[in-house]
């Protein structure tokens, strides 16, 4: 019996022990060709390496998190029926992320800080500050940077634990967002 769930085990132990999930980065640039982006990442950050778009975590992704999506303008997004469009001012872009927050259904007693024009590596992008309470009671303070890019948009997501480690890990974020480039 055990021969049998040892055979049975054995193949994936092996094809996916060299599929490590999280990858330490080192600090200095990064350039991400399959996102067409690059960056600065700080010292001792995680990168995950399964999902579709660029997630980096310092102590763990519901503790903190940056992710950076390129996605196509008609992509549906997770939690509205609102939808980008080339045409959209980036106040536009704003109002229909705003939107897809505050209609998570993890978001509670959601917050907005502030919503303002910003400039990402000479485009124009929004800006939006904000804060709320996760469904488990984590009280969670986020920003979030949006632009266009042909039939694409850029969304980049920067959320942390409000308490311990929003302000902590700030400076890092903002380093990133300064030296963010489109490839």
């Amino acid at each position: 019996m055990r021969k049998k769930i040892l055979l049975v085990i054995l193949p994936f132990l092996l094809v996916f022990s060299g599929c490590a999930a999280w990858t330490q980065l080192k600090a200095g640039e990064y350039k991400d060709k399959k996102r067409k982006f690059s960056s600065q990442v700080p010292e001792a950050w995680m990168r995950q390496n399964l999902y579709p778009y660029f997630i980096v975590t310092r102590n763990g992704f519901v503790l903190d998190h940056v992710i950076v999506g390129r996605y196509p303008l008609k992509r549906e997004l997770d939690h509205t029926k609102k939808k980008f469009s080339s045409s959209m001012s980036p106040q536009d872009l704003a109002e229909v992320e705003l939107d897809d927050i505050q209609s998570s259904e993890n978001v509670g007693n959601f917050q907005l800080i502030s919503n303002e024009p910003a400039n990402i590596d000479g485009r124009e992008a929004f800006r939006i500050e904000y804060e709320y309470t996760a469904k488990g009671g984590l009280e969670i303070k986020g920003i979030r940077y949006g632009f266009l890019e042909g039939e694409k948009i850029f969304r980049i997501r920067y959320e942390a634990s409000k308490q311990h480690y929003f302000n902590q890990l700030l400076p890092d974020f903002q380093d990133f967002i300064k030296h963010f480039t489109v490839l």
